[in-house]
């Protein structure tokens, strides 16, 4: 690793960077928890639902970056109750390297203090996202469709990312 770095995305460049954040996420996706659907299918649908997601304010992406390559990217939105970790994707390469901990010491000022909930789902066949979660002092709190449905406070959050 070289100068890891965050950044946000520029919405107006979503459709140039899209495939790139597509094949971390499927890269990920496609040995954690199979579709079953095609690559193109996948594809089509995560950029339709991306891209409308991305047209309201609260939506971001963050891109982390190891120099000039693309490491994963972080997607979330921010509501006057709950700040929603909705994608944390990243490179095999750079998983166990204590990213984590550094996204979200540069995330954290960008968030209110006045939010009180921090959530995430993670996908029941991802025993490893759930630990993080789970280590991150978030708790589950319900199962649907095959995700479980993760809570905590965003204090919580501060002391496991400042600790």
């Amino acid at each position: 690793m070289t100068a890891l770095s965050f950044e946000y995305l520029d919405k107006s460049t979503f459709p140039k960077m899209a495939p790139a954040l597509f094949d971390i996420l499927y890269c990920n996706m496609s040995v954690i928890a199979p579709s079953g659907q095609s690559r193109e299918d996948e594809k089509r649908a995560w950029l339709n639902a991306v891209g409308e997601g991305l047209k309201r304010d609260a939506r971001h992406i963050v891109l982390i970056k190891d120099g000039d390559t693309l490491a994963g990217f972080f997607q979330y939105y921010v509501n006057s109750s709950t700040f929603m970790m909705e994608e944390v994707q990243l490179k095999e390469e750079y998983r166990k390297k204590g990213i984590l901990r550094k996204l979200y010491g540069f995330l954290l000022p960008h968030i209110p203090d006045t939010t009180p909930n921090v959530e995430a789902f993670a996908d029941l066949r991802n025993a490893r996202s759930m630990d993080i979660l789970l280590k991150m002092g978030l708790s589950p709190i319900a199962e649907e469709g095959g995700l479980c449905r993760f809570r905590g406070s965003l204090e919580g959050l501060k002391k496991w990312t400042f600790k």
